[in-house]
């Protein structure tokens, strides 16, 4: 099973003292594969179901909800990082500024959505008819596809995938790829990837 291997290879990648000293832990790994794991292969008794990632070489899913955060597959292996960060995304900031307003977490999580539409995730898609309301999830958009296309540019990858309770509504994943081809002009190099929901939404980071 993927799931399996891809368990095995990050905790080959641990030393003896690193797993004594508590640096691996079930919780973490499992947080780290759930974003990606689960789009690669779902098995319903003995039939196995095809999902969103197991055509991809190289891949982002980025589950949207509190915070930010990324899972990255790269050659068909979920890339962790030389300290297994990779895809910690939320502590990252938008420049100088030492405040939490200004991570990616705020600006992406559910603070940075509510600041934009003045509604919470659940609110939003039932006030798209309100101009104020929508005006707010297009500019919303539109930063996550400036994130999302300078990222592009350091791992160019084919495929990504939106998750979190968010990314079950259609209208997010339009207004995402829209905004990303809005912005060809300023990334003549990009190559656009192919952009959709995870399949299981807010369950994309669980296994």
């Amino acid at each position: 099973m993927l799931e399996d291997q891809i368990r095995k290879n990050i905790l080959n990648s641990f030393t003896q003292s690193e797993v004594e000293k508590g640096v691996y832990t079930d919780n973490w790994l499992n947080r780290k594969l759930g974003r990606v794991g689960k789009e690669y292969t779902k098995k319903e008794g003995n039939k196995k179901e095809k999902d969103n990632l197991i055509n991809s070489k190289n891949a982002l899913v980025v589950v949207l909800g509190t915070y930010i955060g990324m899972g990255i597959v790269i050659d068909h292996k979920v890339y962790e990082g030389s300290h297994l960060l990779a895809g910690e995304y939320s502590d990252a900031h938008m420049d100088t500024e030492k405040t939490f307003k200004n991570t990616m977490a705020a600006y992406f999580g559910k603070d940075g959505l509510e600041r934009a539409t003045g509604l919470t995730g659940k609110e939003l898609f039932d006030h798209l008819d309100d101009e104020k309301v929508y005006e707010g999830l297009n500019q919303y958009c539109q930063n996550l596809a400036w994130m999302l296309s300078n990222i592009q540019l350091l791992l160019d990858v084919d495929t990504i995938l939106i998750g979190g309770g968010i990314s079950a509504q259609p209208r997010l994943i339009e207004c995402i790829k829209e905004s990303m081809k809005g912005l060809t002009q300023w990334f003549p190099t990009l190559e656009e990837p192919v952009i959709k929901a995870c399949k299981f939404n807010n369950d994309a980071n669980l296994l």
